[in-house]
């Protein structure tokens, strides 16, 4: 009975894990490309660009995730993404140049593909064996709660910047997650 119920604090804390991608990645593309345009003047293709790599690393990084999930287990790769995604977030607030921020959005790429749905959905499917179809019917919700945070993002990017707004939130990744 103990086994089963520490089962669903993975499905609360692979959730967690995703409200911060889909909040403080995914979700918030929009207010970010408005903040660092008009700060740096960078042409908005730029942050595009760096949300399609982040699209890509999920699909094309994810048999490597897949392999190191095997082969060091889903907590260390989860550990591991947690910590490049919040340094990808570091790395990003410090660049001057446009192929400087395109290399930051490269590592929350393999930070959050490292971190991200499929190494989430292993680890509740290795830690729920009873109500496995339901604890994978939750995980996600973390997707959908993500949304709720763009606005506290959008304050942030208007009261502090995008630099020590991606500072900040590498923080709150490392700490969080």
């Amino acid at each position: 009975m103990r086994a089963a119920r520490s089962g669903w604090w993975v499905v609360v804390g692979g959730s967690v894990l995703l409200t911060l991608q889909n909040g403080l990645i995914m979700s918030a593309f929009g207010a970010y490309l408005v903040a660092i345009t008009a700060d740096t003047g960078w042409a908005p293709g730029v942050i595009a660009i760096g949300y399609a790599i982040v699209q890509l690393g999920n699909g094309f990084i994810a048999p490597v995730t897949g392999w190191a999930c095997d082969r060091f287990g889903t907590r260390a790769v989860a550990r591991f993404g947690t910590l490049t995604t919040a340094a990808g977030f570091a790395l990003a607030g410090a660049t001057l140049s446009a192929p400087q921020f395109v290399g930051a959005v490269v590592v929350i790429a393999l930070g959050i593909s490292a971190a991200g749905i499929m190494p989430l959905t292993v680890a509740v499917v290795q830690a729920v064996p009873e109500r496995r179809t339901l604890a994978l019917g939750l995980l996600p919700s973390g997707i959908a709660v993500g949304g709720l945070a763009v606005p506290l993002v959008a304050l942030a990017l208007d009261g502090l910047g995008w630099r020590v707004t991606f500072w900040l939130l590498s923080v709150v990744i490392v700490v969080v997650g």
